[in-house]
């Protein structure tokens, strides 16, 4: 599984640049189903967790917006591969 980076400077710190590393979302996920020590502890459905004052809290991969859209999809081939 690959990474990628880039480099970008912040409004309010210029001359720090950051380095931010990130991953493609279908590559973890195809990842993670492949591990067989993890099956136990995933989440195979949809999950809306709310603070108290109401606000939805994105901790879970399966709390997002692309957890839903991935799982209403009509492209099942984007789906296949997961188990």
């Amino acid at each position: 599984m690959g990474s990628s980076s880039t480099e970008f400077s912040l409004l309010d710190a210029p001359n720090e640049p950051q380095m931010f590393y990130y991953q493609d979302l279908e590559e973890c996920a195809h990842y993670l189903f492949q591990q067989s020590d993890l099956v136990e502890h995933m989440e195979y459905v949809l999950m809306e967790v709310f603070d108290d004052s109401g606000d939805c809290i994105y901790h879970e991969m399966c709390a997002g917006h692309e957890w839903t859209k991935q799982q209403v999809s009509d492209n099942l081939d984007s789906c296949k591969n997961l188990y």
